[in-house]
């Protein structure tokens, strides 16, 4: 995970992500702790005050939902039909937090 321009306001920032980790959600969101603890923490707390939930332990959760649901028949059966609201949230959250931050 790369950021370019780290410094600044947090709206003006360009983020890269090389995707050195495939589809694995909490890989991809932990490389933020480091390389930019800002972004990283506005996500956190947008997340918990949109849902009232943990960003963290919501991606460790559901952090092979891609592969697991996109290879449904290699995987076990229904895992996630239970969670479907909660991986919505999860996605409609961090989709308006990183909409919000940079709509122009």
């Amino acid at each position: 995970m790369e950021v370019v321009e780290n410094q600044g306001k947090l709206e003006d920032r360009k983020i890269v992500n090389p995707n050195n980790y495939g589809h694995n959600l909490d890989r991809l969101f932990d490389g933020y702790s480091t390389k930019d603890s800002e972004l990283f923490r506005y996500l956190i707390d947008s997340y918990k005050s949109d849902t009232g939930r943990n960003l963290e332990k919501d991606l460790l959760d559901y952090a092979s939902v891609f592969v697991e649901s996109r290879y449904i028949f290699q995987h076990e059966k229904g895992k996630y039909l239970n969670d479907i609201d909660a991986i919505f949230h999860l996605v409609e959250s961090l989709y308006n937090s990183m909409y919000s931050l940079y709509k122009k």
